[in-house]
């Protein structure tokens, strides 16, 4: 038998020529064997391209969604006894809001603050494990507090200073903190 390309004597039991590297015969089921060709280099910089095109569009969402999760549902002005409307039940953040250059975070620092469910129980607020500090639309926004809570509902929030003791007026941002809201929506 020969290579029908090269016609070099090749062996019936070979599966290409050793000399041209021919297919000399058919895979089972009569599926003819083709040529290996290789992709060129612009198909490889295409498929390099793709992933990492995907890539920047994926971290982009995640960054647009973190900060959708972040995003602070509602802002009350303290000092003074606030009804707040939690509207689902799960782990909420309390942040100190600033605008511009004004620091009201110095002052919520010397406020005694408290949560009361509907029934006039306290609600546990204890400090983050970590600090969250991030700006958005041309606020700031530094964590305080958090807490869970189990029901939905109306809430009393409550900040005062020390009896006798006055200061400047602050602002408190609340954010239902649920990071699967992100992949939600």
């Amino acid at each position: 038998m020969n290579c029908p390309k090269c016609k070099s004597a090749v062996s019936s039991d070979w599966i290409a020529c050793p000399k041209c590297g021919t297919p000399l015969s058919q895979l089972p089921y009569g599926i003819p064997l083709k040529e290996v060709k290789r992709p060129s280099a612009m198909q490889y910089f295409a498929g390099i391209a793709i992933i990492i095109v995907t890539t920047i569009i994926a971290i982009a969402i995640l960054i647009s969604s973190a900060l959708s999760i972040i995003k602070p549902e509602m802002s009350v002005a303290v000092p003074g006894t606030r009804q707040i409307e939690l509207k689902d039940s799960g782990y909420y953040i309390l942040f100190c809001e600033e605008q511009g250059s004004s620091s009201s975070c110095d002052a919520i620092e010397d406020m005694d603050i408290s949560i009361y469910d509907s029934s006039s129980n306290p609600v546990d607020l204890s400090y983050p494990s970590s600090d969250i500090d991030y700006t958005i639309e041309g606020k700031s926004y530094s964590s305080i507090y958090d807490f869970s809570i189990d029901v939905p509902g109306t809430y009393t929030l409550v900040a005062e200073y020390d009896e006798g003791e006055s200061g400047p007026d602050a602002v408190i941002a609340i954010s239902n903190f649920n990071f699967m809201s992100a992949f939600m929506a």
